[in-house]
């Protein structure tokens, strides 16, 4: 994963993420591939250590079997993170 901040003020932050991966498949129903990810987000600062994170991201799949050998999805995210 590579994630560039955009903007950073005063510990919040909106960022861009990118990932590329291999995906192993415990399952023999269908073969490994590979993963791709992009998104965008933003994390605000919190009291203490703890921070809010809101993610929007686009994955894709390359998975055998699947419609087009692939399976496209979007996903909103949040979360929490401890520094």
């Amino acid at each position: 994963s590579l994630r560039y901040n955009i903007t950073e003020k005063h510990n919040d932050a909106f960022f861009v993420e990118a990932s590329y991966g291999k995906m192993w498949r415990l399952s023999q129903k269908y073969s490994d591939g590979k993963y791709y990810s992009f998104g965008i987000g933003t994390q605000a600062a919190g009291n203490g250590r703890w921070n809010t994170v809101v993610r929007l991201d686009f994955h894709r799949k390359a998975i055998l079997g699947f419609e087009n050998n692939r399976l496209d999805s979007v996903s909103l995210g949040v979360g929490f993170s401890f520094f």
